[in-house]
């Protein structure tokens, strides 16, 4: 599910006269009287609330409670910020915060960037230090690019909208990492007494 965020992006996108995928975020393609800005609002509504039920369900189905596993809520807070924070608060054109709406958006958008990029630190006794500490790395790389870009500066600036990818797809390397690795390393459970 994780690449269809950006397969469902670049399908509404062909319907944005003049959209650039390298230099422009993709709220833009949400930015209310767009073409199919409320198709793109809501498929990141849904987008972040599969992400709050998966994190959810990878936790039970490892017999943990939620609450308790730290890549749970990392990726609970990423769905519930990135997806439906930004889906529900729409930016404004250009991504400048200039309404209610496009200042949430901006907020809620800049703290689950934060999230991302902090993701890596609640799965280091799964993924080892070594892997965390290189997931952690490029991605605040990238935020710190990313941050650059929105801000104007020069030299990102014309590369914003690729940066925000190159970031959104090592965030879901480390989703991968974690799924792949807790299931992997899952202990059988006994039918008999569920544990």
């Amino acid at each position: 599910m994780l690449p269809l965020d950006f397969v469902v992006t670049y399908a509404v996108s062909v319907h944005h006269e003049g959209y650039r995928h390298v230099s422009q975020f993709m709220s833009e393609l949400g930015v209310p009287g767009t073409p199919f800005a409320t198709v793109t609002s809501a498929w990141w509504v849904f987008y972040g609330c599969a992400l709050v039920a998966a994190s959810f369900a990878l936790a039970l189905e490892l017999g943990r409670r939620p609450v308790t596993f730290p890549p749970t809520w990392a990726l609970g807070l990423v769905g519930l910020l990135l997806g439906v924070g930004t889906g529900v608060f729409p930016c404004d054109p250009g991504c400048v915060a200039v309404s209610r709406a496009g200042q949430l958006h901006e907020v809620l958008g800049l703290a689950g960037s934060v999230v991302l990029l902090l993701a890596p630190l609640s799965s280091v006794r799964l993924l080892g230090p070594r892997v965390s500490a290189l997931l952690l790395l490029v991605l605040a790389g990238l935020f710190g690019a990313q941050i650059a870009a929105g801000v104007g500066v020069e030299t990102f600036a014309p590369l914003k909208g690729a940066i925000q990818r190159v970031f959104l797809a090592w965030g879901y390397v480390w989703v991968a990492s974690v799924l792949m690795v807790a299931l992997l390393n899952e202990t059988p459970r006994d039918p008999a007494t569920g544990s």
